[in-house]
Order: structure tokens, then sequence, then C-alpha cells
């Protein structure tokens, strides 16, 4: 017997190395696809020029940010490098219990931590963004002129880790080219929205028709 869960949404986890593209690709589907929405991230680093509060992230002190982990109104949260970054709870839950889905990026760490955290009552469906090389990866840090050589050098080694994660995922998916990449990620979520368990309610209207 299938299990109906038509009335919960999917939360969709983006990983990938630092410079991949995942952050940008999460907000150009949430922009795409009309029931999905991206799940803004609470961070203690400085904001850059070109972001947004509560749009890009949301730009908290470490004591504000240390009171929601009291709390426990993170789903998840790491330390990476010098500052600290977290999902909040309740955006998240909102959108799932109105039947929306969700899409966010997330480390390895932060996906087990997802999976394992007992509010949430949806699907989880992993992504690896894969770069087109080290050298193409390297660049895009350079160009987009963010970090210095050092913070440069750090991501750098790091990814040299993360690329073997990516046998952890439910999905692989090459950023060679953006609008490609994009294309195969809202691809993977229309497949699973497609899955017999999500299509209770549609399904159930027409089959009465042969009663």
């Amino acid at each position: 017997m299938l299990k109906n869960k038509n009335s919960s949404g999917i939360v969709f986890v983006l990983s990938a190395p630092s410079g991949t593209g995942k952050t940008s690709l999460c907000k150009h589907i949430a922009a795409s696809l009309d029931h999905i929405q991206e799940s803004v991230s609470m961070t203690t680093r400085q904001s850059r020029p070109d972001e947004q509060e509560g749009k890009d992230y949301f730009f908290v002190s470490k004591k504000d940010f240390q009171a929601y982990q009291t709390q426990a109104r993170f789903v998840e949260w790491t330390q990476i490098h010098d500052h600290f970054y977290g999902t909040p709870l309740d955006p998240m839950m909102e959108c799932l219990n109105q039947s929306k889905d969700v899409i966010c990026a997330l480390d390895q760490v932060g996906l087990q931590k997802l999976k394992s955290h007992t509010a949430l009552n949806g699907e989880i469906v992993s992504i690896f963004v894969v770069p087109p090389s080290q050298d193409a990866l390297k660049f895009r840090l350079e160009q987009r002129g963010q970090d210095s050589p050092e913070v440069i050098s750090r991501r750098l080694a790091a990814s040299s880790i993360e690329m073997h994660q990516w046998v952890y995922y439910d999905y692989v998916v090459f950023n060679d080219d953006f609008l490609m990449a994009a294309c195969e990620i809202m691809a993977i979520i229309r497949a699973e929205k497609l899955k017999s368990v999500y299509q209770f309610g549609r399904i159930k209207k027409i089959i009465e028709e042969w009663k």
C-alpha cells in the first residue's frame, strides 16, 4: 500500500564546493518554479555589497545566533571558516506544512543533520553539483572578488574533500553551463513531484469517475 504524501512538501538540498554555483542555482530555481521556495540561511558574517538582508541571508550577531542555537530554532547549523551559518526551522516548517517545496544549499554535514531532525516529516532529495574542473573552480573563486587569496586557498583545500562526497547524494548535476544545470535540477524536481506517493489527491478525483 502506498503512503499518501500529498500533504507534505519536499526539501531539495544542493551541495557543492564553494564557487560551484549552488546558491545561484537555488535562487534561479526558486524564481522559476511557483511551488518551491528558497530557504534563507542565517549567518554571523558581514554582508557583501550585492547582498540583501532577508533575501540572500539573515545577517545577525554571534550573540543572536547563539540564542537561536539555545532555543533549538535551527534545522541545522555549522561553522565554516570563521563564521556561523544556520537554517532557521520555522520558515521551512511553514512551507512544508502548506505543501510547498523548499530548496536550500547545504554541505554534507548539514544534509545529515537535516535528515535526522525530528520536526521534519517531509522527504529530502539531495543533489550534488559538480564544477567543470579544479582550474575552473579556482577561476570562479578568483573572479567573484569576494575572498582573499588565503581564503580562496582554504576553499580549494576544502573542495578536495567535498568532491569525494558525491556518492552520498541522490543525484549528480554538472555545472558546465549554468542554464543547463538549472534545467536538469528542475527536471529532477518535476520527476520527484510526479511520484505516485504525491499524486493521491489528483488521481483519486479521476478514479471516482469509474465508480
